[in-house]
């Protein structure tokens, strides 16, 4: 049997008609066929907010920022080496 959820556990996600965000952390098919996940909350301030059900068709899965990448170690615009006669 294949996987049928679009979204995989532990991917951050936003409801797209709430704005609620969280974390994937359980999925379920209901007999009809409906997609739904369990979406937890990042706990703010030591409060922790109840996990959501939602569908997955009002689910927008975050993409991850690209990392910026650091130039390699060494001089950085330093002036070309002389070479002595």
């Amino acid at each position: 049997m294949g996987n049928i959820f679009a979204i995989e556990q532990g991917v951050k996600v936003a409801c797209a008609v709430t704005g609620f965000k969280g974390t994937v952390t359980a999925r379920m098919e209901h007999d009809s066929g409906c997609l739904r996940y369990e979406v937890t909350p990042k706990a703010v301030k030591n409060k922790v907010e109840d996990a959501r059900w939602i569908d997955e068709i009002h689910l927008l899965a975050s993409v991850p920022k690209a990392k910026k990448k650091s130039p390699p170690g060494g001089p950085h615009n330093a002036p070309p080496a002389r070479s002595h006669p």
